[in-house]
């Protein structure tokens, strides 16, 4: 019996070692595959396939990691605060979601945010998973090894990129030159200058070959090129930063060595780490002389790049607002959008990006205290502060073992850069992703080197145990996979609604569209932007069948009503999956909208009323004021649409659509002066918005301006030669012929603001 008993306990315990190498490489080969991956020849974004990857990979090693350990009967964790705190940030999270008025939105989100309790949970266990399955010089070496591999991929197809240009290879999702395979060109920088750290201290701590130098040396110097094409202030900054600790601590450590013993651990027989301190010089000229001498390689190259986000003082005035209203869990995990489309301060208005729906704060980590509220911040802040004062504590634990010295060294720079990063800006999925690597990666380091304790559960031989054990282990089992399974669901939806899209940009395809959108709606039947995406095809279709010619009434009819009802329902089930999104309802009334001029009754305050809940939700759109205006012209209510277009225009004085619309009302009015005046205003605020100069030659005209008139569409027709249009009207009125043929008939309701489309 016993020797039955020996059998199957070898069986479980070889099963065991399986499963754990399953787990770690699932771990490694998503930490290999995150930074380059993309899906070739879709219009899939980079962090949507990013995204689904680490899950996939994430949910893979743990459920195998799960399963090692139930056969194993032994569980060792990790014993430090670290862990406890992030835990702490994923119950808070938890909690701010059941109390949010969009908890679908603040759980799993629409499609792969990076903001909901769902991400939170998947970094925690990308973190536990490195503090568990990175153990020993081999495998911390491996994952280094990969990151330095695909840091030459990455620089290389850039370096492609740049001199063949843009959509190589007939990928056209590389469409400029500063899209790559890490994610924006500032989430690059920061990847390059965390490769500068890494290359620089295996340099400075390792005795490696003359070779492998070389190499190493030549990694450091492409980095720094990119580094200077990006030319990213704060990557700069930091990167010196932790260039000038890593040269400190190869000068204690040589000395140290030194001073101690004459053996071969030594580094080698030099007192001066000069790799470090050049990157460190490189980056203080940087710094100093930026942008004057960063300019000259990105101007010479002709690779430029702006980003934006909103302020830290615009950040903090929402973040003020929603706490006033909700002190404790926030205005909702993942609800940064909605927050400053309610909150948003109105002098944002006056800038270029007065209508841009920010999803994200100034700082990745500072929108949680937005959307999660001060608990989950305070224990963020706590996860941060207790990091770095108990690494810098730690990380001068030196040892005899250079190695050991390289990896608490690195993993600390590296987790401290990042998690810096992601305090002051908004990296992509690749970026946090290697957050949490490295801090697991950091947490086996100290544990490796008795620096923190461990946790040791043995439960197969206690029944009581073994009992309460096995059950966490099935829960946590069938939920990794649940959470697996929703993963992918959504993408199957997001992969649908890449295909639709695709469909609608070709004549012949057009109607297949709607397979594609009906697809990822049932994939995704939890997600508004699914029906959106429904809703605006089937709008599209209504005013497609609108402006054909040659049908028979019977089947126009028929059609109409189709389209009209499914577009409708589509727009109220967007509402019904999210109704605080202010979009939907915007969506709702732009359906609405489209048929009062056919008097179709009730359409008119239907539209009223979608617009209105829209208004509730963002209460200073100048953009919404400017549709509820549209709206009224459409009833034939002039003096109401005046006054709703002053309205936005209170709110932006120079809202260019609002002007060219009050300019077209006064010139069908016979207002001549005014339409001038107006239509002035509206090219100072766009100059180079080619209807409203055509607005402006008709009103030269209206005004017996014909010189002036002249000269305006003579402006137009070298910016677009060759319409037809403009050319005749040129001729008419070198001839001195009135234009009426083609202003008679000027429609005021022609352009939708981009809020609405």
């Amino acid at each position: 019996m016993d020797t039955i008993n020996t059998s199957i306990r070898s069986v479980e315990t070889s099963k065991a070692k399986l499963f754990a190498k399953i787990s770690y490489y699932a771990y490694l080969i998503t930490i290999a595959l995150v930074p380059i991956f993309f899906i070739p020849f879709t219009t899939i974004a980079f962090d949507i396939s990013k995204s689904y990857l680490i899950s996939i990979g994430i949910c893979t090693s743990f459920t195998f990691w799960l399963l090692a350990k139930l056969l194993d009967g032994n569980i060792s964790l990790p014993k430090t605060p670290l862990i406890f705190a992030f835990l702490g940030t994923l119950f808070f999270t938890v909690l701010s979601s059941l109390f949010s008025v969009a908890p679908n939105v603040s759980f799993i989100g629409t499609g792969f945010d990076i903001g909901t309790t769902s991400s939170i949970l998947l970094m925690f266990l990308t973190l536990f998973l490195g503090s568990v399955l990175i153990g020993g010089p081999s495998r911390k070496s491996s994952v280094y090894f990969l990151i330095l591999g695909v840091s030459i991929i990455s620089i290389l197809w850039q370096l492609v990129l740049i001199i063949v240009g843009p959509n190589t290879l007939g990928i056209g999702i590389f469409s400029s030159k500063t899209i790559n395979l890490i994610g924006k060109w500032s989430d690059f920088s920061v990847f390059l200058g965390a490769i500068i750290l890494l290359a620089v201290a295996m340099v400075e701590l390792l005795k490696i070959g003359k070779v492998q130098k070389i190499f190493t040396l030549v990694l450091i110097g492409a980095c720094l090129f990119f580094l200077m094409l990006i030319n990213s202030i704060s990557a700069w900054v930091l990167v010196g930063l932790f260039s000038l600790i890593i040269f400190i601590y190869a000068m204690t450590v040589i000395r140290n060595g030194n001073a101690t013993q004459d053996t071969n651990n030594i580094l080698e027989k030099r007192f001066f780490p000069a790799i470090s301190f050049s990157v460190v010089m490189v980056s203080l000229v940087f710094v100093l002389a930026n942008p004057l001498v960063g300019q000259i390689f990105s101007n010479n190259l002709g690779v430029y790049n702006v980003e934006f986000r909103p302020s830290v003082s615009t950040t903090f005035e929402v973040a003020k607002q929603v706490l006033a209203q909700d002190p404790v869990f926030g205005f909702g995990a993942n609800r940064f959008e909605n927050a400053w489309a309610q909150f948003r301060p109105v002098k944002v208005l006056q800038t270029t990006f007065w209508d841009t729906n920010f999803s994200q704060g100034f700082g990745f980590i500072p929108t949680f205290l937005v959307t999660s509220g001060p608990l989950v911040f305070l224990s963020l802040l706590f996860f941060l502060v207790y990091f770095f004062y108990f690494g810098i504590k730690k990380v001068f634990s030196f040892s005899v073992e250079p190695m050991a010295n390289f990896f608490l060294l690195s993993s600390f720079i590296l987790a401290a850069y990042f998690l810096i990063f992601l305090w002051i800006s908004v990296p992509n999925i690749t970026i946090i992703f290697l957050t949490f690597v490295m801090i697991g990666i950091f947490i086996n380091t100290l544990e490796e080197r008795k620096l923190i304790g461990q946790y040791k559960i043995s439960f197969l031989k206690d029944p009581r145990k073994s009992f309460f054990s096995i059950l966490t282990i099935s829960v946590l089992f069938i939920a990794t996979l649940s959470m697996g399974y929703i993963y992918t669901k959504k993408f199957v939806a997001v992969a649908y609604t890449d295909q639709g899209f695709r469909r609608t940009q070709n004549v012949d395809t057009f109607n297949k569209a709607e397979k594609s959108f009906v697809s990822s709606a049932r994939n995704n039947s939890k997600a508004d932007f699914a029906y959106q995406n429904l809703a605006n095809y089937y709008y599209s279709k209504l005013n497609i069948l609108m402006n054909s010619s040659g049908l028979s009434d019977e089947f126009v009819g028929s059609q109409f009503q189709s389209y009209f009802l499914n577009a409708e329902n589509s727009a109220k089930l967007a509402i019904s999956k999210d109704r605080t999104n202010f979009f939907n309802w915007v969506l709702l009334g732009n359906i609405y909208k489209g048929v009062v001029p056919l008097d179709i009754e009730g359409s008119y305050e239907s539209a009223k009323a979608s617009y209105e809940s829209a208004l509730v939700l963002n209460p200073n759109s100048p953009s919404i004021y400017l549709l509820l205006a549209r709206l009224e012209l459409a009833n034939d209510n002039i003096p109401q649409a005046k006054i709703n277009i002053d309205k936005a225009l209170a709110l932006k004085q120079n809202y260019g659509e609002a002007l060219f619309l009050t300019s077209q009302i006064y010139l069908e009015e016979g207002d001549n002066d005014e339409a001038l005046n107006r239509i002035v205003q509206a090219l100072f605020a766009d100059p180079s918005n080619i209807e409203y100069e055509y607005l402006l030659g008709v009103v030269y005209e209206k005004l017996g301006r014909e010189k002036d008139a002249i000269a305006v569409f003579k402006d137009i027709n070298n910016k677009i030669p060759g319409n037809k249009q403009i050319e005749s009207i040129l001729e008419k009125l070198e001839k001195g012929q009135n234009i009426d043929a083609y202003t008679e008939n000027l429609e005021i309701d022609t352009i939708d603001s981009a809020e609405s489309q």
